[in-house]
C-alpha cells in the first residue's frame, strides 16, 4: 500500500477589521459641505463677499459698456449679424435651386424627380457652380455617375417601387365560409 502523507499548512488568522458603514445622507452632507467650502474659498480669493451684489455690479458694468459704444460700433455689430444671416439665406437658396435643377435633369433621364433630394446629398454641391451659376454639363455627368455607382436601381427598375408593400387587409370571405372551409374534413364539425 502506498503511504499517504499529510501536509499541514499553517494559517494565520488576522483580526477582522470591522468596517463602519456611513449613511448616504451623511456622505451627501459631507460632500455638500466640502463643495461649499471650496466655492467660498474661490470667491474669497477673487475678492467677492456677496454674490448678489457682484451679479448686480456685473450687469451694471455690461450696461455701461453698451452705453459707451459709439453709433458706428453698434452699426458694425448689426451689420455683422445681417451679413451672417445673408450668407445662410444664400446657401439655402443655392441648395433649393440645385435641387430643382437636379429634378429637371432626372425628368430628362426619365427618372422620378422625387429622388432629387437624395442625389443632391450624394454629390459635391460646391463643384457644380461656375461663377454663381450651375454648370449643367458637369451636373449631368455627376448625376449620371452617382446613379450608375450608388443608385442603379433607379435606371434598371423604374417601374418597381422601393419599400414595403402593405397587404390588403380586407376580408375576402365571410367568417362562416372561412370556418366551413377550414373544418371541411373534420368529422365532428357540423355545418
Amino acid at each position: 500500500m502506498a503511504e499517504e502523507t499529510k501536509v499541514e499548512t499553517q494559517t494565520t488568522t488576522e483580526p477582522k477589521i470591522e468596517e463602519k458603514m456611513i449613511p448616504q445622507s451623511e456622505v451627501n452632507s459631507l460632500a455638500g459641505n466640502s463643495r461649499e467650502e471650496g466655492r467660498k474659498s474661490v470667491l474669497k480669493e477673487l475678492g467677492i463677499e456677496n454674490i448678489e451684489d457682484t451679479k448686480k455690479s456685473l450687469n451694471d458694468f455690461k450696461k455701461f459698456q453698451d452705453s459707451q459704444k459709439t453709433e458706428l460700433q453698434k452699426a458694425q455689430d448689426d451689420n455683422t449679424i445681417l451679413i451672417n444671416e445673408n450668407k445662410v439665406l444664400r446657401a439655402n437658396k443655392k441648395q433649393g435651386e440645385l435641387k430643382d435643377t437636379v429634378g429637371d435633369v432626372l425628368k430628362d433621364m426619365e427618372i422620378e424627380a422625387s429622388y432629387s433630394k437624395t442625389i443632391v446629398k450624394l454629390i459635391d454641391t460646391d463643384d457644380m457652380y461656375s461663377e454663381n451659376e450651375i454648370d449643367m454639363k458637369k451636373l449631368k455627368e455627376t448625376i449620371t455617375k452617382v446613379i450608375e455607382t450608388d443608385l442603379p436601381i433607379l435606371v434598371n427598375n423604374t417601374n418597381k417601387k422601393i419599400g414595403v408593400e402593405k397587404k390588403d387587409l380586407k376580408q375576402k370571405t365571410s367568417s362562416k365560409s372561412y370556418i366551413d372551409n377550414k373544418y371541411k374534413n373534420n368529422p365532428y364539425y357540423k355545418r
